[in-house]
């Protein structure tokens, strides 16, 4: 892509990104302090498709358990905690009175694939990510495969 990045202050458009959104505080408040007023700071968690269908995959040799069941349950409880948190962020967030609008984007599929979809579709100026857990020292593999996909976007890696 030629284009040219956005500049450091255009961050009208924001998507924070993680594999784990629940609870994940740190990346929520920065992603909103970059957010400018009359943004809008998009919260994004992807469940990963391929590990869901290996547990599915699993579940399914386990004659006990209807697997058509576990699948659907699975995938509404898994989607469920990170849309519950990204709505009380939104809502402290609202307290706060920013002036930035808080969207919520929880999807299952896989995950490179779709933050390039949402970030395009978005025309995002800034991707908030953590690069590494705490057991880590080297940049963690979602990190690493975003910022190699996304060398044309700002990105802030906590």
């Amino acid at each position: 892509d030629s284009a040219a990045p956005s500049l450091p202050g255009d961050t009208l458009e924001v998507m924070a990104v993680t594999s784990r959104m629940t609870g994940d505080s740190r990346l929520v408040s920065y992603g909103a302090i970059f957010t400018q007023p009359g943004g809008t700071l998009f919260l994004a968690h992807v469940e990963d498709m391929e590990i869901f269908e290996r547990y599915i995959g699993v579940i399914s040799k386990i004659p006990q358990i209807n697997t058509d069941v576990a699948r659907e349950a699975i995938v509404k409880q898994l989607l469920k905690e990170p849309r519950d948190y990204i709505e009380s962020c939104r809502e402290v967030l609202e307290s706060q009175q920013l002036q930035i609008q808080v969207e919520s984007i929880v999807t299952l599929g896989k995950r490179v694939e779709q933050y390039k979809k949402l970030i395009e579709d978005r025309k995002i100026d800034l991707l908030v990510l953590n690069s590494k857990d705490a057991e880590q020292l080297a940049m963690q593999g979602l990190a690493y495969s975003l910022a190699v996909e996304f060398r044309h976007l700002p990105l802030l890696m906590l």
